[in-house]
């Protein structure tokens, strides 16, 4: 009877297996299901997860040029340390770092093996370096690092150009093996191919190794797949990342997971346009002091937003101990600020007014994505709390781009994704991607806290009494997953940081029913 009873089980698997790449009708109809019903996805027998991937794209880190595959590379590849929301930085191959003005001496950790054997060393640290520096998707992250040398086996001196704000977090590159073959790292999982399929095999020479582990995890070629969301109705991928960018979310599953990102919201005020109240300093300050930032971020991106008063993080190491503006605005402060300023009455439709000039301006979004038309919402409602008059002014890019560079606008909506160590270079240089208009001397103060010559306190002060332009907040992403895994930890932007530990809940069986 057990033979028989085994037979049938196998029998079911491979009729399950044949089922996941059909794209018959009943199928099809099974994806509209609510109830999750775990499905194998590719032939590795024992994968409970499966991660998207692209066979169109390699899964070289220094050549692959897709977001699928560059988000599995922390999978198999490590860093000296990983990039952490306090901006210390994790160590992952780094054993310590001790700073000296702008030198970094970096020691390794020692007995390390790459998967395959090959012992750990700073000279494949070094070989790495080399690649990122030339990478285009990692060495804007480096550019500030003058020279990197190897002192011995597990020694290397890390030379900045000058003082910089997460000196270790820019030191997140992935380590491979120096062979010629990039497919070698030291990380939880190496690369296997079944049946010309690639999967994840678990790294059981791994410093942290544990039975417990995932054994191997699955790929779906998601190559040729206009829609990603369509494959994780279709359960064929255990999570779905969602970076809100088309503004068009759409309610997956029951269990979603919320992952930082290094995208800062925030609000351009033009300086220069003497035809803009937002060229009067005061006024600046006043709306930097008095917005609502809670309620503004609350309100658009589906509130998976982290407001912040300065264009750090809030849980950045260095304002520990920083007197800062509160996220949710000091109403009266914005307020005395007004009516020491002449703006101490109010229009017949409620807007403040010296009694010659009421104060309004239009606030420019480009309205390609509607979260950021929400934002633009938010920040007009929270400005009419203050007294201000304002609208909203929604372009298409194109639009939106030339009113930017014609400089003749109030206020824009901006995102900008900052690099590793928090560098504000785009907004505050000649040639920054994002410094429309901003004054050539709010340019100075940067430079000299990248310098050195201000401190924290003196930087954060002169932003607040200059207000080159607004912070209003760090957005998120949405990581949607099948709501039978566990063991996700969104505590940092790598959504597969711990991949190894999740686990789908196995159904509970009557075993008294089997013969």
């Amino acid at each position: 009877m057990k033979k028989i009873i085994s037979l049938l089980l196998v029998l079911s698997f491979c009729i399950t297996l044949f089922a996941c790449d059909s794209n018959t009708k009943e199928n099809s109809e099974d994806t509209s299901s609510d109830e999750w019903q775990y499905v194998l996805p590719t032939p590795v027998v024992n994968a409970e997860i499966s991660l998207p991937f692209t066979s169109a794209d390699t899964f070289n880190p220094y050549k692959a040029k897709s977001k699928l595959n560059r988000d599995l590379i922390s999978i198999v590849y490590e860093a000296l340390y990983s990039r952490t929301e306090d901006g210390y930085g994790y160590p992952q191959l780094a054993l310590s770092a001790t700073e000296n003005g702008n030198v970094v001496t970096v020691k390794l950790k020692q007995g390390i093996v790459f998967s395959d054997g090959t012992p750990f060393n700073a000279e494949n640290v070094k070989y790495s370096y080399d690649l990122a520096k030339n990478n285009s998707y990692y060495k804007n992250n480096l550019k500030y690092i003058e020279s990197f040398d190897v002192v011995d086996n597990f020694t290397l001196k890390v030379t900045y150009s000058g003082a910089m704000l997460m000196p270790l977090n820019v030191l997140s590159f992935p380590i491979v093996l120096k062979s010629g073959n990039n497919y070698i790292g030291t990380g939880k999982y190496v690369l296997k191919y079944l049946e010309a399929m690639p999967y994840f095999e678990v790294n059981k020479r791994h410093e942290d190794f544990s039975n417990e582990w995932n054994a191997q995890i699955a790929l779906y070629d998601m190559a040729g797949i206009s829609n990603e969301i369509y494959t994780f109705k279709a359960k064929k991928i255990s999570v779905y990342n969602d970076d809100l960018t088309d503004g068009a979310y759409e309610n997956l599953s029951s269990k979603t997971v919320s992952l930082p990102t290094n995208n800062l919201v925030y609000a351009g005020l033009n300086m220069k346009w003497a035809g803009s109240i937002t060229s009067v300093a005061w006024v600046r300050r006043v709306i930097n002091i008095g917005i609502n930032r809670v309620d503004i971020g609350a309100s658009s991106f589906l509130g998976q937003t982290e407001p912040t008063t300065t264009p750090f993080k809030p849980s950045f190491y260095r304002l520990s101990g920083q007197e800062l503006i509160e996220s949710a605005g000091d109403l009266n402060r914005a307020i005395n600020l007004l009516e020491e300023n002449g703006y101490d009455s109010f229009t017949s439709d409620g807007y403040r007014t010296d009694g010659v000039n009421t104060l309004k301006l239009s606030i420019l979004v480009c309205n390609d994505n509607p979260y950021k038309v929400g934002v633009a919402e938010a920040l007009k409602k929270s400005l009419q709390t203050l007294g201000i008059k304002a609208s909203v002014n929604a372009k298409k890019r194109a639009d939106y781009l030339k009113a930017l560079k014609s400089e003749h606008y109030e206020i824009y909506i901006g995102e900008i994704e900052l690099p590793a160590d928090g560098d504000l270079t785009e907004f505050f240089s000649e040639s920054g991607s994002v410094n429309y208009g901003i004054s050539t001397k709010s340019f100075i103060p940067y430079e000299n806290f990248k310098d050195g010559k201000l401190n924290m306190t003196e930087f954060i002060e002169n932003f607040y009494t200059s207000v080159p332009f607004v912070p209003l907040f760090y957005r998120k992403n949405v990581l949607s997953v099948n709501p039978e895994i566990s063991g996700i930890d969104s505590t940092e932007s790598d959504a597969y940081a711990s991949v190894n530990e999740w686990h789908v809940a196995k159904p509970v069986t009557d075993d008294s029913e089997i013969d």
